[in-house]
C-alpha cells in the first residue's frame, strides 16, 4: 500500500494593517502675565478746566492733565475729581484712588 501525500496549505502572508494616524498637539501658546502695575497717582491739581493728575510713570512724577495719556500705557486721563481719575483705553474704563497703581 502507498502512502498517500496530503500537501499543506500555502502560506499567504497577510499585508500589515495600516498604521493608526497619529495626531499630534501643540502646547499651549504661553500666555505672559498681566504687567505688573507701574504707574501711581500719586496726587490731583484741583484747578477747574486745567485740573491734572500727578502720576509716578518711570520712577518720576509727572503732572498729566485731562485728556492726556499716561506713558506709554494707553490709558487717557478722561475725569479728575477730588481724589480719584477716570482713565479710557478704548471701550475700557478703570477708576483710580489716589494712593492706587495701575
Amino acid at each position: 500500500m502507498q502512502e498517500a501525500t496530503v500537501a499543506a496549505p500555502p502560506v499567504v502572508a497577510l499585508p500589515n494593517p495600516p498604521a493608526a494616524p497619529v495626531t499630534v498637539t501643540a502646547p499651549p501658546p504661553v500666555v505672559a502675565a498681566a504687567p505688573t502695575p507701574q504707574h501711581t497717582l500719586v496726587g490731583i491739581l484741583d484747578l477747574g478746566d486745567r485740573s491734572a493728575a500727578m502720576f509716578e510713570v518711570a520712577g518720576a512724577v509727572q503732572s498729566i492733565a485731562l485728556g492726556k495719556p499716561i506713558g506709554s500705557s494707553g490709558w487717557l486721563i478722561a475725569k479728575i475729581k477730588q481724589q480719584e481719575v477716570t482713565l479710557k483705553r478704548g471701550a475700557e474704563t478703570k477708576v483710580v484712588l489716589v494712593g492706587q497703581k495701575f
